[in-house]
């Protein structure tokens, strides 16, 4: 009896074994069949319409009611533009925002002054006017001998075609200041 049980299980078994791979097999892999092209009475393919026959389609259309054109608008589809584009850049003095950066020394002398900066990573850097700064990619316009004048653009968000001019000052830091902010690094 236990025989009989093992023969019809396997059976069965092989059974639904060939029905699944049957499915599988027939399933695809093969061409897709290609629509019918449309054939004139005398057999030849059809000839591609000409202007005069593309404004009478369009008439006909706008005749049957509202016609979309899709010239000069933007693909719905597509990811909208970036109203601001930010340089990926491995440039330190442009990862900080000016109020995180620390002014340790100014130059001063015949037209070619230079300030020197320490960033929040520790790292110094020297500058001079027209050196970019800053997250907001500002440019140094003036070296005082208490500070630089950084000239910041941005975009006014109630007036978008409006570029806003900021002049933020960065001043050097008392002594006391200074050994406070020197600390606070080596802690």
């Amino acid at each position: 009896m236990t025989e009989k049980r093992l023969f019809w299980k396997r059976l069965v078994g092989i059974g639904i074994l060939f029905v699944f791979l049957g499915l599988i097999f027939s399933c695809g892999g093969g061409p897709t069949p290609q629509p019918p092209q449309p054939k004139s009475a005398q057999g030849k393919p059809a000839k591609k319409p000409t202007a005069k026959e593309k404004e009478e389609a369009l008439e006909e259309k706008k005749e049957l009611g509202w016609v979309y054109d899709p010239t000069g608008k933007q693909n719905p589809f597509q990811p909208p533009r970036e109203i601001t584009s930010r340089i990926v850049t491995t440039n330190p003095l442009l990862k900080y925002d000016l109020e995180q950066m620390w002014i340790d020394g100014i130059i001063l002398g015949q037209g070619k002054d230079i300030a020197h900066i320490i960033l929040p990573d520790g790292s110094d850097h020297f500058v001079s006017v027209g050196a970019v700064l800053g997250i907001n990619q500002g440019i140094v316009k003036q070296i005082l001998p208490d500070g630089i004048v950084v000239e910041e653009r941005y975009i006014d968000p109630r007036n978008p075609e409006e570029i806003r001019i900021v002049e933020k000052v960065l001043r050097m830091e008392s002594a006391e200041e200074e050994k406070r902010k020197i600390e606070q690094i080596l802690k």
